[in-house]
């Protein structure tokens, strides 16, 4: 992919633009098109993280009593894939990256949400790793089963959703669910995931993932 992916959709004052939408369309290919096509040209990307890149706590939904952890920023993460098994699961996991910011909303042990940027060694292939990775384990320990989940409304054709059941040999881990939408944006990989019970209804993180996910592109956007 480009590094200047399209942004989705941003939130509309729907009144407003049905009333203009008329008189702008035309001018409004021309000029988007346009942008699009020079930034796509000349946008070198993102080449270095800031922990202010990341959404803040207004980008999450309003749960009162979870704790915000603020963004924090690191260098090489996950120096060694080994942990991993199959190695085609690796970009699921989490593939290398020679920087990182993380921020993340806790509401206890098995609900949050987190934002993950990397820049990452190798550029991982997320759509592949969706499609051929239904099982891996980190540490011969965790066991992650992945299913592949059609994207959120309002979430654009380039990102890719997957819903993890995490469970432990040996049931040392109650069995969990994590959803996660990654997608590179600028030469940024993004990774936004909910954590949530296996006895959660199975919408329950679409609406948050959607908006928090399309919060940080735009922020990305901006830099």
């Amino acid at each position: 992919m480009s590094a200047g992916q399209p942004l989705p959709p941003a939130p509309v004052n729907r009144t407003f633009a049905a009333l203009v939408v008329g008189a702008i369309v035309a001018v409004a290919v021309v000029v988007t098109g346009g942008v699009m096509a020079i930034r796509g040209l000349v946008d070198p990307g993102i080449t270095n993280l800031e922990a202010s890149m990341a959404v803040g706590r207004q980008d999450f939904p309003d749960w009162p009593t979870a704790r915000f952890d603020g963004s924090t920023q690191s260098t090489a993460t996950r120096p060694s894939t080994e942990d991993v098994s199959p190695q085609s699961c690796v970009a699921l996991a989490g593939a290398p990256s020679r920087q990182a910011v993380q921020v993340q909303l806790k509401k206890d042990t098995h609900h949050a949400l987190a934002v993950w940027l990397r820049l990452p060694y190798t550029w991982p292939n997320y759509a592949e790793a969706a499609r051929t990775c239904t099982r891996y384990t980190i540490n011969d320990l965790l066991v992650i089963d992945v299913d592949r989940r059609p994207n959120p409304a309002a979430l654009p054709a380039w990102v890719v959703t997957v819903r993890e059941t995490v469970s432990a040999r040996g049931g040392l881990v109650t069995p969990f669910m994590s959803v996660k939408v990654l997608g590179q944006y600028r030469g940024v990989s993004v990774t936004a995931i909910c954590l949530m019970t296996a006895t959660d209804p199975p919408q329950t993180c679409d609406q948050p993932m959607a908006s928090l996910f399309t919060a940080q592109v735009h922020k990305l956007a901006a830099v």
